[in-house]
């Protein structure tokens, strides 16, 4: 079962997905982090930086996922 999941995520990972899943997370991180900081909202400032920082980690977690 494991096999079969490592092969989909080797199947599925290119070098487009762990662009786009890096520039969400800059995005996220550059853009939305300090809109909602400056805006005084906790809660979504919270849930936004550990979203930029979640994107950005994943691709590398992906690759290494990958290369098991």
């Amino acid at each position: 079962m494991i096999n079969i999941i490592i092969q989909n995520i080797k199947n599925f990972y290119d070098t487009t997905v762990f662009f786009v899943i890096l520039a969400i997370g800059i995005f996220l991180l550059i853009w939305d982090y300090p809109i909602f900081k400056n805006m005084k909202h906790k809660n979504d400032t919270r849930i936004t930086l550990v979203m930029g920082i979640l994107y950005v980690i994943l691709p590398f977690v992906l690759y290494a996922v990958s290369r098991i």
